[in-house]
């Protein structure tokens, strides 16, 4: 994930304060994730993302 974003930032297509922004909302969204699934009893097949 991060190797697009720094591509996307040397190649002008965003500004590194954009990537870095980026990058942090894609690191908050995984610990939310994980939180999620750490807490969770039953099986992944059983969530009901609706």
């Amino acid at each position: 994930m991060y190797e697009g974003l720094i591509a996307k930032s040397d190649e002008g297509k965003i500004s590194p304060e954009e990537a870095k922004r980026l990058f942090e909302s894609a690191k908050d969204l995984i610990r939310e994730c994980e939180s999620i699934l750490n807490g969770y009893s039953g099986t992944v097949e059983e969530i009901n993302l609706n």
